[in-house]
């Protein structure tokens, strides 16, 4: 059984601010280091044989921090990176509802439907970040490892997990600095946590 600590980054200024925050490198703010140094604390005496993070400054730097009781370097896959927002990256919903007419709640409702202007499609995404994992659970099979990512990619395979459809994808919540845990093994993977953050007061 592979083990894999699935981690949201911390706190940025835009995810403060409710924008779209894709693959523009915005770093941690100083509520984003505090969770990340929360959850390292939290973790320093479980088990991590190797940690991953996306290639943006965010989850790099939340990774880091993890690392750093466990003694391990960070190692970078620029497919766990966010989903390409295009032209809506940096814009909250209603500023993208209002420039965008419908094309937002579409988003939300026939998701797989949509191109992002200038974005990446949903098919595209999934390909990619599913692509990603699976090169993980290849270099690390019978470990435990810790990933940290982004909103989107962590429901993605949250979703792939549980097999569910892309309605479902959005019931599923992801709060900065969050927890997840999936035991992967021979045949198939268990969710055993979810969304945690327990370990933030």
């Amino acid at each position: 059984m592979t083990k894999v600590y699935l981690v949201r980054h911390g706190e940025t200024e835009w995810n403060a601010k409710g924008k779209y925050l894709g693959l523009t490198d915005i770093p941690l703010n100083g509520n984003g280091e505090r969770q990340a140094k929360a959850l390292s604390s939290f973790l320093s005496k479980e088990r991590i044989d190797a940690i991953y993070s996306s290639a943006l400054t965010r989850t790099i730097q939340t990774a880091r921090i993890i690392a750093e009781p466990h003694g391990l370097k960070v190692s970078k896959i620029p497919g766990l990176n966010e989903i390409d927002f295009g032209e809506w990256d940096g814009l909250t919903y209603f500023e993208i509802k209002d420039k965008y007419s419908n094309l937002a709640d579409d988003w939300l409702n026939k998701t797989s439907e949509v191109q992002i202007p200038d974005g990446e499609s949903w098919e595209d995404f999934k390909t990619r970040v599913l692509s990603g994992l699976r090169k993980i659970l290849n270099e690390n099979e019978n470990k435990n490892i810790l990933v940290v990512s982004h909103g989107g990619p962590i429901k993605a395979i949250i979703s792939e997990v549980l097999g569910l459809n892309l309605t479902s994808f959005w019931k599923i919540k992801q709060d900065r600095g969050a927890l997840n845990v999936v035991e992967f093994f021979d045949g198939g993977a268990t969710l055993t946590l979810l969304n945690d953050t327990c370990y933030q007061k």
